[in-house]
């Protein structure tokens, strides 16, 4: 089997501090031809990227249960619209949460991260995404947690890395 494959060692994600201090050039980024804009801060919305199912019973949660609470943390401190964006792979990807703009099918994700104050996600890649296109993001595990802040009750305080920081850290991911 040839692809690229992740290890973390004492942990489920690489943790920050591993991501930070390993040094790795940016030959097998620059591979991919991945366009890294720049860190962007504005945005009309929030995008709530949602677990599967199995990514939140591995963590102790029932499906959309990390993304509820997340939601009613924001909602206390923000006026900013809430997208919801559930698992793509979920057998029904399109069941919203009440009360909040849902951002599912069929709205790609390219064009909901385009007017995105930030990413908010327990552990997904579309924080990586979300990286790429210069939107912040706040990330409860995972190997975004190196480049992110992960309490969204500071949401309307999001981290932007520099360049250097966040171009490091692509390259070790």
């Amino acid at each position: 089997f040839i692809g690229y494959h992740r290890m973390a060692f004492d942990n489920r994600h690489p943790t920050p501090t591993q991501l930070v201090q390993i040094k790795c050039p940016g030959d097998r980024l620059a591979k991919f031809g991945l366009d890294v804009a720049p860190m962007r801060h504005g945005g009309s919305r929030i995008l709530l990227a949602g677990m599967s199912d199995k990514g939140a019973k591995s963590y102790g949660y029932q499906y959309q249960e990390w993304e509820r609470g997340a939601l009613a943390r924001m909602a206390l401190i923000s006026n900013r619209t809430i997208a919801y964006r559930p698992k793509p792979s979920r057998s029904d990807p399109q069941k919203p949460i009440d009360g909040i703009e849902f951002a599912g099918e069929p709205l790609r994700l390219k064009d909901a991260l385009r007017d995105a104050w930030a990413v908010v996600t327990h552990h997904s890649n579309v924080g990586i995404d979300g990286l790429l296109a210069g939107v912040p993001c706040f990330c409860a595990e995972g190997i975004i947690k190196a480049v992110s802040k992960t309490d969204v009750s500071d949401i309307e305080r999001p981290y932007y890395p520099d360049d250097a920081t966040r171009q490091q850290w692509l390259n070790n991911v």
